[in-house]
């Protein structure tokens, strides 16, 4: 007599399911890129070991890689420009009135929208989303990015004229940002040094009664008389 296999309900097929990972690394900048092991290395190690640690579970570690270094070419030209503003609605050549260059420095979520329509092709050939550009767009990379889109449209502008002008307002805006950073800068020492805090901390702490002495009372009810009864 063959003894039959059990059957095998949906949770046991769902335990044995092949869970398939892929790893994505990043870095905000290449600084460090050229070592024989990186940050980017480093990173991939970790979640390998991790994702070995769930084998039991059927995790899998795809051998793709899915590196960001942080490195993006920014190249304008006509294409460049109908493809942000089919994406965007941002009409690069803006930058001329002046305008833009003040939005992107003040908007950091519109100049990585648009950083990513210009290095779109880019993107799709490394299997880049949206979401992943965005996450490797924090602090320097920001930074790096915008200094680097400016250049390259002020470069595209046709006339000598508007690429001087452009440079000019870029330089003028540039240090106006810094200006403005060596305020905030000059502000928070200020807050933050010890005789402003004391000054703060006794603000904020509720007044402190003044000990009583002897034979002073802290209310001003009036004394009861005693009352005698009649005889």
């Amino acid at each position: 007599m063959t003894k039959r296999p059990a059957a095998t309900n949906r949770k046991d097929l769902e335990e044995r399911a092949v869970v398939r990972c892929a790893i994505y690394t990043r870095k905000s900048s290449e600084d460090g890129l050229e070592q024989d092991f990186n940050s980017l290395d480093a990173q991939r190690e970790s979640a390998e070991n991790f994702i070995a640690s769930q084998k039991h579970a059927g995790w899998v570690c795809l051998p793709e890689k899915y590196d960001d270094g942080g490195f993006w070419t920014v190249d304008i030209n006509v294409a460049t420009l109908k493809r942000v503003r089919g994406l965007t609605g941002v009409d690069l050549m803006q930058v001329i009135e002046g305008t833009l260059i003040e939005k992107f420095i003040r908007d950091p979520v519109l100049l990585c929208d648009v950083v990513y329509a210009v290095c779109k092709p880019e993107a799709d050939a490394a299997k880049v989303s949206d979401e992943e550009f965005g996450k490797a767009m924090a602090g320097d990379a920001i930074e790096a990015a915008t200094q680097s889109l400016l250049d390259e449209l002020i470069s595209f502008c046709p006339s000598p004229r508007d690429r001087a002008n452009l440079g000019r307002v870029l330089q003028a805006t540039n240090r106006v940002m810094d200006k403005a950073r060596d305020l905030t800068e000059k502000r928070i020492e200020t807050l933050t040094s010890e005789s402003e805090l004391d000054r703060l901390v006794n603000r904020m702490a509720p007044p402190i009664p003044e000990p009583l002495t002897p034979g002073s009372s802290s209310t001003s009810a009036p004394e009861l008389s005693a009352s005698t009864p009649g005889p």
